[in-house]
């Protein structure tokens, strides 16, 4: 029963570890791409008020809806934000300051793992869908097929990974 205790604590550094250098890379791809970010994370985000007025009155024009900052059906709300923002008429620039830390936790679980890509999957082709193929979304619908592929990669390997553990 200890041995396998440990078995399992091993594997739950090993994942947080993993998803730690995998979220390193979204932070160097960040840095690389300082003026256009893909998405500007929920948990860290600050917009000037224009810009916020700006999305509410497109919102209202697109999609007639009253009021509305996030749209609250979407599951990925700061991405579908983000590609809001870069759809404006008068284009945004969604960019970050390197002067800002946030920190977040990872899901040390395969469940939780699995749930939380299948939601970034989910919610990125919802947003995807909602905004079509434009000048916004060309790159970014071209690159979907290596997030599955690589979601994919990934969970075949933590599979892997059980049968040791198991």
């Amino acid at each position: 029963m200890e041995k396998e205790a440990g078995l399992w604590r091993h594997w739950h550094c090993l994942l947080q570890c993993l998803q730690e250098i995998e979220y390193a890379g979204f932070d160097a791809e960040r840095v690389g791409t300082w003026g256009n970010i893909k998405v500007a994370h929920g948990m860290a985000a600050l917009f000037r008020a224009e810009t916020m007025e700006e999305v509410v009155k497109y919102r209202k024009r697109r999609w007639n809806t009253e009021d509305q900052v996030y749209d609250e059906t979407n599951i990925t709300e700061d991405y579908e934000l983000t590609l809001c923002i870069k759809s404006l008429p008068r284009f945004n620039r969604v960019g970050l300051s390197m002067k800002m830390l946030a920190l977040t936790d990872v899901p040390v679980g395969f469940g939780q793992l699995f749930r939380q890509r299948v939601r970034w999957l989910m919610g990125g082709n919802q947003s995807l869908i909602k905004y079509g193929f434009s000048r916004v979304t060309i790159k970014e619908v071209f690159q979907r097929p290596i997030f599955y592929i690589f979601t994919l990669v990934q969970i075949y390997i933590f599979a892997l990974m059980m049968q040791f553990v198991a």
